[in-house]
C-alpha cells in the first residue's frame, strides 16, 4: 500500500492510497523562515483506510524527506492521553504545557506542545517497520 502526499496551491496535503484520497494533513509552515511547520490536523477517512499511525508515519516522512522542515509541532488536549502516546511512538516529545489556551463553552483547558525534530525523526525511521 503506496501513500503520497500532493499540495496544489491553496490546498491541504492529501494522502493517496492506490490513487484514491484516504486522509489529510493541514501542515501549514511557519512564517518565520526557521524550518518549522505546524501538524494543524491530520485526518482519515474511510475508518479503516489507513491506521492513524500509519498516516501519521508517512506524513512525517514527507514533511522531513520531502521538504526543508528541521522541526514539526502539534499541540493536543492534555486530556487527550490516546493522541500523545501515538505521538510518541514516532518521536514526538512533550516540549511543555500552554496553560488555559483553549477557551471552550465550559472554559479554559490547558494544551500540551509536542515537537518532533528532523535529527528524532531520522533516528526513529531507522527503527519504524517499512
Amino acid at each position: 500500500m503506496a501513500l503520497a502526499c500532493s499540495r496544489a496551491a491553496g490546498e491541504d496535503d492529501v494522502a493517496l492510497v492506490g490513487g484514491e484520497p484516504v486522509g489529510f494533513a493541514i501542515i501549514p509552515p511557519d512564517d518565520d523562515s526557521m524550518g518549522t511547520a505546524q501538524l494543524h490536523r491530520i485526518a482519515v477517512s474511510p475508518p479503516g483506510a489507513m491506521s492513524w499511525r500509519g498516516i501519521l508515519q508517512k506524513t512525517c516522512k514527507w514533511v522531513f524527506d520531502e521538504h526543508d522542515i528541521d522541526r514539526l509541532w502539534l499541540y493536543l488536549l492534555v486530556s487527550n492521553t490516546r493522541a500523545a502516546r501515538l505521538y510518541q511512538t514516532l518521536g514526538f516529545a512533550e516540549d511543555g504545557i500552554m496553560r488555559a489556551s483553549l477557551r471552550t463553552a465550559d472554559g479554559r483547558h490547558d494544551l500540551v506542545l509536542m515537537l518532533l525534530l528532523r535529527e528524532g525523526w531520522q533516528i526513529r525511521k531507522a527503527k519504524l517497520r517499512p
